[in-house]
């Protein structure tokens, strides 16, 4: 067992949406953050984790969930996004729904914000042929103190 009494340097943030699922239109931007019982949505404000110390965004992982029919195939972006910048940072430019789990992530962020600020997930939906239905996300951020 650890018994290491050095200060944290950091916390984790969880983003979820769509606890009832989701059927996301084709291009269209849609974000999700603090509430996973809002379906994702095109504004902002009600959707955002309002950061409680300065910090920076230094890692996320994520997945897209497809419960119902699987997307076609065509990559979209995710990304976190600071509302306050506004400033947009890419987690991942490949994620896809042609599987029922769709991981992805980016290690090498560095999405800065101060205390009060609101940071949520944001993806853009590409051009598809087959839209997925009932698809749920979660996407955990590793936050470093600034």
């Amino acid at each position: 067992m650890n018994w290491d009494l050095t200060p944290s340097r950091g916390y984790f943030v969880l983003a979820a949406g769509a606890t009832a699922g989701h059927a996301p239109s084709t291009n269209t931007a849609y974000n999700f953050g603090a509430n996973p019982n809002l379906v994702p949505g095109t504004g902002d404000s009600a959707y955002s984790v309002l950061m409680p110390r300065a910090g920076t965004v230094k890692r996320a992982y994520g997945i897209f969930v497809v419960g119902g029919t699987l997307a076609s195939t065509h990559a979209f972006t995710v990304s976190a996004k600071n509302n306050t910048g506004p400033v947009t940072q890419a987690i991942s430019t490949s994620v896809v729904g042609t599987a029922v789990a769709n991981a992805f992530n980016a290690s090498t962020l560095s999405l800065s914000f101060v205390a009060g600020d609101g940071i949520q997930v944001r993806f853009v939906t590409p051009q598809w042929t087959t839209l997925p239905t009932v698809t749920f996300w979660t996407v955990t951020a590793e936050v470093e103190y600034t």
